[in-house]
């Protein structure tokens, strides 16, 4: 990841480059030959009158270098060269320091030249990434290119560490120790170890090589092979003999990490992972156990152990690896997925590091176990536009979401999402390793809910639950795309980790925010919610609705859209009529009070101005219509007294604004007539709006009814009416009865 900047050609895949007066003033042939694909290169050794340099010896350096001398004996071909190749020499050690800090790169100019400096005139300076201060501070740095260092490793790999870690896991993170890079430019030199210098022919380069490549080529495989005889460096190859004729027994602990993490972590392990989730839980406990017994074991060698845990081939190491996958974004599928931290790896190397160095006991079982629930990994896919962000390409997506770099809300510079701890979490885990108390340090996920990046909890998985599920703010799936109530989610989800509510709170309030209205997060749901509902064309949704009723009606629709698309379905007929001047004709009245003023209203007058009035701040009186008041035929009586008597299969209803204690009196008043409708077809909903109408005939097509006739003397309900059945799609009639 991260900005990828080219470097001139002409430094590209260049080896360690020493010069050659340098190589034949310090250094002898072997008489072997370096065994190259295409030619073969010498193999050097140091002088043997230079690995204890004598005062004579020395005085001769001197003396070629005109130290002390007169400049006048200066001789540019003995003298000079020697000079420029030891000043090149040590030029290159300042580069290997430099790439260990940060340099400028702002315009492209600069940003060629510190490429060009990374790369540098040798591949024995490059620096892929550079080391943290933090981590030499806790366990040194291995002393590079030295003999007795290399020669002190060779032994406590050997002796030390392979009988803790056993031969398989100590021969996997060999491969961390050695070079990485494709053929023609492999990054040789800050790695302590070298591998088959036949790794170079691994084709990355699908085309034949130049003369100057093949040169390049043999030349770096001889000055590796020449490290080698000097004690310069590690031979993989050497150490794996070494081990296997040591006949070590093999460690079950680590056979079962080999299972678990030996190889790289993808969501394909993920199954396994679940459903052996205890035991290899323990499996990343103990590999921070066995770093803490190879500790404990020569602590004068945790320079080379820290190699072991974190070095420059970070990206493809073990301990990468150790991060269990644990859960997908719900688009996730194998294949075209990026795995992600939760926890950055080089935050858990310089941690672990922190932990088996601790005098504190509990300071390293509490990392353990933050460390065993806490560093996994999540797959997402690439194509699922992450919440509440405006950018552009990548990060546009959940990986670029939370690999973006935020200022901090504190003001107190950068937060680097992608490399580093979420400032709440850092506190708290630099205070659980002063004291061993790990209990209020915050789950690692903070990465994925915070003040700067609220993924969707609804499409998150953790070990087989959402993390909605895990932090109690699961929502209906009507909701779970809703921006409102994502965002309500991770804020609440923030407030937990940080230890501001519980889970119970966090519950209250966003449940709150669901089926009430008035706060800024209610009614910021409850816009999106209805928007989404009034989208679909079936209905337009009431102001008065909270969001919870909402979402019930968005169920209802749904299922009545299914209803209706079922295919070879028999006829199931309802017909359904209002009751005030469409059936019957009463003199029942409707008063309309506010603030002491009482206006009385006729059932016309209110199919009128009711809504207007009501939106006005007036509240309605339907006590009157409990009880139908000097009630006759209305002009569609005669049509479901019709429908009521003649043969066939058919559901009749009345369907009045009256309140639902008009029930019983309108039971009467049909029956007198000689209309006998059941009592419960008979329903007041207590307000005269046409979506509430409509929300009714929604909820009888979700019954399965699929053939309809409505009629009313109200417009605007027989219109709110048909627009719903049509878009439902089932067969209807719609009739405004006039008087």
């Amino acid at each position: 990841q991260g900005e990828s900047i080219d470097v001139s050609r002409e430094v590209l895949g260049r080896g360690i480059g020493l010069p050659k007066r340098i190589i034949n003033y310090f250094y002898e042939p072997t008489g072997k030959r370096s065994k190259g694909l295409t030619s073969q290169t010498a193999v050097y050794k140091l002088k043997s009158k230079f690995k204890n340099a004598s005062p004579e010896v020395i005085a001769k350096v001197q003396g070629d270098l005109l130290i002390g001398k007169d400049l006048k004996t200066y001789d540019r071909t003995v003298n000079g060269q020697l000079a420029k190749g030891m000043a090149l020499v040590e030029s290159m050690k300042i580069t290997n320091e430099a790439l260990r800090s940060k340099l400028p790169n702002k315009t492209n100019a600069e940003k060629k030249l510190v490429a060009d400096i990374k790369a540098g005139a040798s591949k024995l300076s490059m620096s892929q990434r550079t080391q943290k201060s933090v981590m030499k501070s806790i366990m040194g740095e291995f002393d590079f290119y030295n003999d007795k260092s290399i020669i002190k490793a060779k032994k406590t790999i050997i002796d030390t560490y392979a009988p803790i870690f056993g031969k398989e896991l100590t021969n996997r993170m060999f491969s961390d120790l050695t070079p990485s890079g494709g053929r023609g430019n492999k990054v040789y030199g800050l790695q302590i170890a070298i591998a088959s210098l036949k790794s170079l022919n691994s084709q990355r380069i699908k085309r034949k090589l130049s003369q100057k490549e093949i040169e390049i080529e043999a030349e770096t495989i001889g000055q590796n092979l020449s490290l080698i005889e000097n004690n310069l460096i590690l031979d993989i190859s050497e150490l794996k003999n070494s081990i296997e004729k040591a006949g070590l027994e093999e460690n079950p602990a680590a056979k079962i990490m080999m299972e678990t993490f030996g190889k790289s972590q993808t969501i394909n392990n993920l199954a396994s992972n679940l459903s052996n989730l205890k035991t290899r839980k323990k499996a990343t406990k103990d590999l921070i156990d066995m770093f803490k017994k190879a500790y404990d074991a020569d602590p004068s060698a945790s320079a080379l152990l820290r190699e072991f845990i974190y070095n420059n081939k970070a990206s493809s190491m073990l301990g990468k690896d150790v991060a269990l996958m644990r859960g997908k974004h719900d688009n996730a599928k194998k294949g075209d997925v990026y795995e992600e931290h939760t926890y950055p790896f080089s935050s858990w190397a310089i941690r672990t590091m922190d932990a088996i160095t601790s005098k504190n006991p509990k300071v390293l079982e509490g990392w353990k176990e933050w460390a065993g629930e806490n560093y996994y990994q999540i797959a997402f896919d690439k194509i699922t536009k992450a919440p509440f962000t405006d950018v552009e390409g990548q990060y546009g997506y959940y990986q670029g979401a939370v690999d973006q770099t935020f200022k901090r809300v504190d003001g107190k510079g950068d937060f680097k999402s992608k490399s580093q701890e979420h400032p709440v979490l850092e506190a708290a885990l630099n205070e659980a390793f002063k004291t061993g108390d790990f209990s209020k340090v915050p789950a690692s996920e903070i990465r994925f809910f915070n003040e700067y990046v609220q993924l969707n909890a609804n499409q998150l998985y953790l070990d087989g639950k959402t993390y909605a599920e895990k932090y109690n703010v699961k929502v209906d799936k009507f909701l779970e795309n809703n921006p409102a109530i994502v965002k309500a989610q991770s804020d609440l989800i923030y407030k937990q980790l940080t230890g501001e509510i519980t889970a119970e709170t966090a519950r209250k309030r966003l449940d709150k925010i669901i089926k009430v209205k008035g706060t800024k997060e209610a009614d910021r749901a409850f816009k999106e919610t209805k928007t989404e509902i009034d989208g679909s064309g079936v209905m337009n949704t009431s102001e008065r609705m909270t969001t919870e009723q909402l979402v019930e009606k968005a169920k209802t629709i749904d299922k009545a859209l299914r209803m209706a698309d079922r295919p070879n379905m028999p006829k199931k007929k309802i017909r359904v009529f209002d009751f005030d001047d469409t059936v019957a004709r009463t003199n029942s009245k409707v008063f309309a009070e506010r603030e002491g003023e009482r206006i009385e209203l006729t059932a016309e007058e209110f199919a009128e101005k009711g809504m207007e009035l009501i939106d006005k701040g007036y509240e309605m009186d339907f006590t009157d219509f409990n009880r139908v008041v000097e009630g006759k035929k209305g002009p569609l009586f005669d049509l479901i007294k019709k429908l009521k008597e003649s043969p066939g299969e058919r559901d009749l209803f009345i369907l009045t604004a009256r309140a639902p204690e008009s029930q019983q009196a309108i039971f009467e008043f049909m029956k007198a007539m000689g209309v006998e409708i059941p009592l419960e077809n008979i329903t007041g909903l207590g307000e005269s709006s046409g979506e509430a109408k409509a929300n009714w005939m929604i909820d009888k097509a979700a019954e399965g009814y699929n053939d309809f006739y409505f009629a009313d003397d109200v417009f605007q309900n027989v219109k709110a009416v048909k627009t719903a059945l049509d878009v439902i799609d089932v067969k209807s009639k719609v009739q405004q009865a006039r008087l």
